[in-house]
């Protein structure tokens, strides 16, 4: 009788622990699944590394791929290397991941895989390698607390000139335009001989709105219209003008102030390789009679590499000018700059939020301002692109936001260490436009899936991207 107790009484406690077991195992699985359905779709299904680029290529639909081919070239490279048995301990302490074995991390450092991605059309290229974010800098500070990053808050105030624009900064020969949350200065130290900035009344360059964004694109429009009616009182017979918008915030991006701030351009001439990347998209658009830039934003759809939001598509870059990485912001065709916030600024929190950057370089390239048409008069802009010839014509054809030109703004990543003592970027890249990536572009693309809270596509089991492409 006492046995039969004792045993039921076991088997009781035995049950109970085996429930208590069981909710602890239920509860963690559904705090697991409720962290992982709680985040889109998009970084689930195409949760993804730039060394299956090759293989993704290849599973686009026929009419994506074809234009991936006619843009980009994806060569995957081999290598084996050497490691004696003294310097196979470090190397494996700078390469091994979570949960893989020593032995696995040697083999991968001696067997390494390189994708070397050329863009066609421009000539720019990117080498990836996923074991260079584990490359160890001799350069490094002291750990701990980030001086630079703390200077940010301690900076602003009676010692900033941005934070009392009005009474620190100089003015154009017309005025200021003063917005919501902004307003433009005269840039004391002029480049071109139209050259202003843009003064956000936020200090720290990290934390704009969309608000204050959208307000400051409003802002820069509003000044470049000016500008160039003011330029052509001075210059009446002058052809289209070619505004440049740049953005550097903070130190890793050559910022010399730290309160945000851009500055805005308006030239006669083309800025830089304008005209030369335009010749090589007229070149593209005529042996392939589709646009350059909606036929790159389909591709990097189609890769599972951006999304498309509101007015223009948000793309990790296949070939970033910067090791740390970099987002196409590409404005559909007629879009005003006002229509590319909601864009800019989810690629902004995207590198700041999901990236982990503390410093970027933002460099928006708008459509020059054609000379207004005088009735019954031809434009000496259009006179001067009919003498140029088909190259003239694609440079100059039209006024910002109108049919025919669309906005691009490229965001570069600077860097998430702002105390750093080695430059971002080296020779080759400066020189010859071929970066050696530490980044993976589709890592930001989860960042830029996250920030806009929309799902990217899975290569070929969903539709053709060109069909979204404006």
């Amino acid at each position: 009788m006492r046995r039969d107790r004792a045993s039921k009484l076991l088997l009781v406690t035995l049950g109970f622990a085996a429930l208590m077991l069981f909710r602890e195992r239920l509860w963690a699985y559904s705090l697991f699944t409720s962290a992982v359905l709680a985040r889109p779709m998009s970084v689930l299904g195409c949760r993804a590394h730039v060394g299956e680029l090759a293989e993704r290529v290849a599973q686009l639909p026929l009419a994506t791929r074809e234009r991936c081919r006619a843009i980009y070239r994806v060569t995957v490279r081999e290598s084996v290397m050497v490691i004696s048995p003294s310097f196979a301990p470090k190397m494996v302490r700078w390469t091994i991941r979570d949960g893989q074995s020593e032995a696995d991390a040697l083999q991968s450092a001696r067997r390494q895989t390189a994708v070397v991605v050329t863009e066609l059309v421009h000539g720019h290229e990117a080498h990836f390698n996923p074991l260079r974010a584990s490359k160890p800098v001799a350069f490094k500070h002291a750990e701990g607390a980030s001086p630079a990053f703390d200077e940010i808050a301690s900076s602003a105030g009676p010692t900033c000139d941005f934070c009392s624009p009005a009474e620190q900064t100089g003015a154009e020969s017309w005025g200021r335009i003063e917005g919501r949350s902004s307003l433009t200065a005269a840039n004391a130290f002029r480049a071109d001989g139209v050259h202003g900035l843009l003064v956000f009344a936020r200090h720290d360059p990290l934390t704009i709105t969309l608000d204050e964004l959208a307000d400051g694109l409003d802002v820069i429009e509003r000044w470049l219209r000016r500008s160039e009616a003011e330029a052509r009182t001075r210059a009446p017979a002058s052809g289209a003008w070619w505004p440049l918008v740049w953005w550097n915030g903070l130190h890793r991006s050559s910022a010399s102030q730290i309160h945000a701030h851009a500055q805005m351009v308006l030239s006669p001439t083309p800025p830089g390789r304008t005209s030369a990347y335009a010749r090589a998209q007229a070149g593209y658009s005529s042996a392939r009679g589709s646009d350059f830039f909606a036929d790159l934003a389909a591709v990097h759809v189609g890769l599972g590499l951006g999304v498309r939001v509101g007015a223009a598509h948000v793309l990790a870059s296949l070939t970033p000018h910067v090791p740390a990485g970099e987002i196409l912001v590409v404005g559909d065709d007629g879009a005003p700059l006002g229509a590319l916030a909601a864009p800019l600024h989810v690629a902004l929190r995207a590198l700041i939020d999901g990236h982990g950057c503390r410093s970027f370089s933002l460099v928006l390239q708008l459509p020059p301002i054609d000379a207004p048409r005088a009735a019954g008069d031809e434009p000496a802009a259009a006179r001067a692109r009919e003498r140029a010839g088909p190259a003239g014509a694609d440079e100059g054809a039209a006024t910002t936001g109108a049919r025919g030109k669309r906005i691009v703004a490229t965001l570069l990543d600077r860097g998430a260490d702002l105390d750093a003592r080695t430059a971002d970027v080296g020779g080759v890249d400066l020189v010859l436009g071929s970066t050696i990536a530490n980044a993976d572009p589709f890592a930001i693309a989860e960042a830029i899936a996250l920030a806009a809270g929309l799902p990217l596509q899975c290569g070929a089991s969903t539709p053709d991207a060109g069909a979204d492409a404006r």
